[in-house]
């Protein structure tokens, strides 16, 4: 009886020996654990912070080397001179196009100053292949091509960039800016023609459409010059005055609708050169020209001394 109370005291020791080697045991690797996990927190941790001082450095690259190609890009578009010519045409009711808005405009970027020439439509030039003509029927002959071929051989100067727009492309752009302001010298009320009160007034693009055709007054063509040149000023004033945002949503919403040889993006830059340069001076020219009949057909005969105004204002360094 005495051997079995021993023996039985003795497996009730084992078993609680067993129980505390294997407490103790687990205890311990739970105490050793804990640091190595504080360790690999804190590892991730650098390694977080590593990653997002990282991205910052790129993104600081990144605008670094933006600033650097935009001034690169700026530098280069300050190195010349550029010619444009806007070509407006009236191409309803299925007749071949001509041109009735006809302007040449010398940018100059380094000093900050646009030079805009108008021709009268009727002025009387050589075309090749057709002899003398009116200048807006070299459109009809040969577009953009053979109209641009005419202006730098007659202004001589050598074009960069022309721009042809449509007067249905026209209304819609005036229209998708909210209207043009303009400052109508006189009531213009012929009906049939135009309706437009005399002051200063925001114009729909029908109403501009209007405004920029007009010449059956004692102006004629020079009032509808005038007129011409005070819209595309109001056009620019809008683009000064509005954000890159605005400006190129409209760009790219009608680009497709315009006729150039300038990429969008090429507008764009030109846009951005624009909108870095205050107080550009805008200097206005027209040819001088008189009404002849010659064979029974209207044309504008120039005048010598302003045309070689012209092609000095255009060509001086």
């Amino acid at each position: 009886m005495k051997g079995n109370y021993l023996k039985s005291l003795l497996i009730v020791m084992v078993v609680i020996s067993i129980f505390l080697i294997f407490f103790f045991t687990n205890d311990r690797e739970r105490r050793d654990r804990k640091p190595l996990e504080n360790i690999n927190n804190s590892k991730e941790t650098v390694e977080n912070d590593s990653l997002t001082d990282i991205l910052e450095k790129n993104n600081e690259m990144i605008d670094s080397k933006k600033e650097i190609l935009e001034e690169e890009l700026l530098n280069e578009l300050l190195s010349k001179d550029y010619f444009f010519t806007i070509y407006g045409t009236d191409e309803r009711g299925g007749e071949i196009p001509r041109s009735d808005i006809i302007m040449i405009l010398r940018y100059n970027p380094r000093d900050n100053k646009v030079f805009i020439v108008s021709i009268p439509r009727d002025t009387r030039v050589e075309i090749p292949n057709r002899g003398l003509d009116k200048i807006n029927h070299a459109y009809a002959f040969g577009g953009s091509d053979l109209m641009t071929r005419v202006i730098e051989e007659f202004l001589s100067v050598q074009v960069d960039y022309s721009i042809k727009l449509s007067f249905e492309n026209f209304a819609e752009i005036i229209d998708a800016i909210g209207g043009v302001q303009v400052n109508a010298q006189k009531d213009f009320d012929y009906p049939g023609y135009i309706d437009i009160p005399k002051g200063t007034q925001v114009l729909s693009g029908e109403k501009a459409l209007e405004y920029v055709r007009f010449r059956y007054d004692a102006q004629g063509d020079y009032g509808r010059i005038q007129r011409q040149q005070e819209v595309l000023l109001a056009l620019i004033d809008w683009h000064q005055s509005n954000t890159i945002t605005d400006t190129e949503s409209v760009l790219k919403k009608f680009y497709s609708k315009i006729e150039t040889n300038m990429s969008i993006e090429s507008l764009q830059n030109f846009q951005k050169l624009l909108k870095t340069t205050e107080g550009t001076e805008f200097i206005r020219y027209t040819l001088a020209t008189r009404g002849v009949i010659i064979e029974n057909i209207w044309y504008e005969l120039y005048d010598h001394e302003s045309l070689e105004e012209i092609r000095e204002v255009l060509t001086r360094e």
